[in-house]
């Protein structure tokens, strides 16, 4: 987190009680070495001169950027990566998307990233595009928005539900399915002799005498 600019001569530092310059920020060659916290900057380009004392680094990388040590001007502060963003000015570390939401570009600058997680999926943190994950087979997902694999919903009693789903889909007429989570349209297989089943059917119906 220290930049030496070795074409920089110093001329002003008198941060010392007694007027001296500081030896920890100028070196015998009267180079300088500027301390600055993380995701800040001092913007002096090269064969620059300082001749004010140093009192801090007041450059600060941007919303949507930061910096993981210091810099030496705002083009090198490094955009903020696809599933993060970076919502203040100064920031040393971006902040990972939350859960059910995704960033697909960088250098984002808000919380809310690049939106809501589609139905049928749902998004990590730190997830990159709206599809991030797929509901697994037997389950699905109405909503946007859906952050775990464990808020996916298991398909009802009389449906199915292939991988990525949004709704529950009925069994097929001559077919039911008795338990939660079937996962194709075969269900829980063909009816019963002597009953019938509509689509949807979770227990068959017996044919009347």
């Amino acid at each position: 987190r220290i930049f030496i600019d070795s074409q920089t001569p110093f001329l002003g530092n008198r941060n010392n009680l007694d007027g001296s310059i500081n030896s920890l920020m100028v070196d015998s060659g009267g180079n300088v070495s500027l301390a600055c916290p993380a995701g800040t900057y001092w913007e002096v380009f090269l064969r620059g001169i300082i001749d004010n004392d140093f009192v801090g680094c007041p450059r600060q990388c941007g919303t949507g950027r930061y910096a993981a040590g210091t810099v030496v001007d705002r083009s090198r502060c490094e955009r903020c990566p696809k599933g993060s963003f970076c919502a203040s000015s100064g920031q040393s570390v971006p902040e990972l998307c939350a859960a059910g939401r995704y960033g697909d570009s960088l250098q984002l600058n808000s919380e809310g990233c690049s939106g809501l997680c589609s139905p049928g999926h749902y998004c990590p943190a730190g997830s990159t595009n709206a599809t991030a994950m797929k509901c697994p087979a037997g389950t699905f997902a109405r909503s946007l928005g859906t952050a775990l694999q464990s808020e996916c919903t298991a398909c009802p009693a009389g449906h199915y539900c292939e991988a990525a789903t949004m709704f529950a889909v009925p069994c097929p007429v001559g077919r039911f399915a008795g338990d939660e989570g079937m996962s194709t349209a075969e269900c829980a297989g063909p009816c019963p002799q002597g009953t019938f089943c509509p689509p949807g059917t979770s227990s068959p119906n017996k044919c009347p005498a």
